[in-house]
């Protein structure tokens, strides 16, 4: 009896872990982000919500050493790339729908890909306001 029991709880703990295991394996790997401005943006000519953008990266800086060089990074962006404006300050931001045509040359960005370089989401930065010169 007892250990009909025991079998019965290791199967079923068993069961469960194998099912949580396929659940996250089923699911896309994201990588990580790419924070840059655009350098470039080609339009397909078959498809407007498809083409290619390239963006310059920005390096991190390190503590306690120079700013690394940014480098030149291409996507490919189909028509399933979900594209994304960014507005308001950093406690309520807001996502409103973007295309592929509201990408401009020196546009701030940030490209989420997944593990396999597919394009999942591009979202598009606000941008940062001028500084008033005091001297009038």
């Amino acid at each position: 009896m007892i250990l009909s029991r025991l079998l019965l709880g290791l199967g079923l703990s068993l069961g469960l872990l194998v099912s949580a295991a396929s659940a996250e394996a089923a699911k896309p790997k994201k990588g990580k982000g790419v924070l840059g401005s655009v350098t470039a943006v080609k339009v397909s000519d078959n498809d407007k919500d498809a083409g290619t953008i390239t963006v310059k990266t920005i390096a991190r800086k390190k503590k306690g050493a120079a700013a690394p060089a940014g480098e030149d990074k291409t996507f490919t962006v189909s028509k399933d790339t979900k594209v994304v404006k960014v507005t308001g300050k950093k406690q309520d931001r807001k996502e409103e729908a973007a295309a592929l045509a509201d990408i401009k040359e020196g546009v701030r960005v940030l490209v989420q890909a997944d593990k396999g370089g597919n394009v999942q989401k591009i979202a598009l930065a606000p941008g940062k306001k001028a500084k008033k010169n005091a001297q009038n």
